[in-house]
């Protein structure tokens, strides 16, 4: 009998095509038919790659494998590694038996991008305020949460007893949405 599989592969978003390779065990005499697709996993059809409707995928006479490529789609957005799903049914062989031992293959869409940078510009307020804003903000629009953890810490102003300029900030955590790039802290100032 044939045994065919599907490897699983990985690429960077802006190096593509994808390609899988189907292998059978051993050549035929003959063509080797199946109906292939691309499935949906993490990515999105249509804007992370171009989606391949039900097609024959053939393995030629006397070879042991074949290659399909899939269509990447690259921008510069900062995100998790996708995937999508690569997978073939109804192997048929007219010389020989012929199944799978792996019909579908993950297709691993890695990031090829740099990750946004956080700036925090220093504030200065005068005695007799209430309160001080830090902004943070992202260099750039992420396609994945970012989470950046902030605290106060005591410089010439101090926290601490017994006379506190200022009231700490605990390690807290700003959770920047996918898309978000602006988050605040206020600050209170001890009079």
């Amino acid at each position: 009998d044939l045994l065919l599989s599907i490897a699983d592969v990985s690429v960077p978003e802006n190096s593509g095509p994808m390609v899988f390779t189907v292998t059978q065990s051993e050549a035929s005499i003959v063509d080797t038919h199946m109906t292939c697709q691309t499935s949906v996993g993490t990515a999105t059809a249509g804007t992370d790659y171009t989606a391949l409707a039900a097609f024959d995928f053939i393995i030629p006479a006397n070879l042991t494998s074949a290659d399909q490529s899939v269509s990447l789609t690259g921008e510069s957005l900062f995100e998790s590694p996708e995937t999508l799903i690569f997978s073939c049914t109804s192997p048929l062989n007219t010389d020989r038996a012929v199944s799978f031992t792996d019909s579908s293959a993950i297709g691993t869409i890695s990031n090829d991008d740099a990750a946004p940078t956080l700036s925090v510009p220093n504030q200065s307020v005068t005695e007799g305020t209430a309160t001080v804003t830090f902004t943070g903000t992202l260099s750039a629009a992420a396609g994945t949460t970012i989470t950046v953890t902030h605290r106060s810490v005591d410089g010439t102003a101090v926290s601490t007893t017994p006379n506190p300029d200022f009231v700490a900030d605990p390690p807290t955590d700003w959770v920047f949405a996918a898309g978000e790039t602006v988050k605040t802290v206020v600050i209170s100032i001890v009079d």
